[in-house]
């Protein structure tokens, strides 16, 4: 975390954390163990004190929550309600369909998602240590061009 004051900005971010929490019903405990963390370092996070500097960061957070990665960067940037990041749009939706093999579907769908996510990070987090000024949201928008490409370039190397 870089060693800069605190911004009305980063309070503004806090508080919409602060209050995503709330209306969840979950205590800062409660999401400090799902992103195995201390629960000091969720306060900080709803204090501003911890500026959510990393892609890393605010997708454990987001999981941690229940909702999206985009819809949770939107309201963290203030372009998207609370109304709007729970309203069922924005919820996400049942990827098994009913059936025998139901669990085994949302497993591989779980999965493709998660790989798909550590890519997405690694390539933030790379860019990020070049292009440390951009916010979360430019960053998020360059690493999937990034993954995009790197996913057509390993298509045409299978198909050869």
């Amino acid at each position: 975390m870089a060693d800069r004051g605190v911004t009305d900005q980063d309070r503004e971010r806090g508080a919409r954390v602060r209050a995503l929490r709330a209306a969840r019903g979950v205590t800062q405990d409660a999401i400090a163990e799902k992103m195995a963390v201390k629960r000091e370092r969720i306060s900080k996070m709803e204090s501003g004190l911890d500026k959510l500097e990393t892609l890393a960061a605010v997708v454990k957070l987001a999981g941690a929550l229940e909702v999206g990665l985009e819809p949770f960067v939107r309201y963290l940037q203030g372009d998207l309600s609370l109304d709007a990041l729970l309203s069922p749009a924005h919820q996400p939706s049942p990827v098994a369909p009913p059936g025998p093999n139901a669990a085994l579907v949302e497993l591989v769908a779980h999965l493709r998602a998660r790989a798909e996510d550590l890519a997405v990070i690694a390539q933030v987090e790379a860019l990020g240590a070049r292009h440390s000024t951009l916010a979360p949201a430019e960053l998020l928008a360059m690493a999937r061009a990034r993954v995009r490409e790197l996913d057509e370039t390993l298509g045409t190397k299978k198909r050869r």
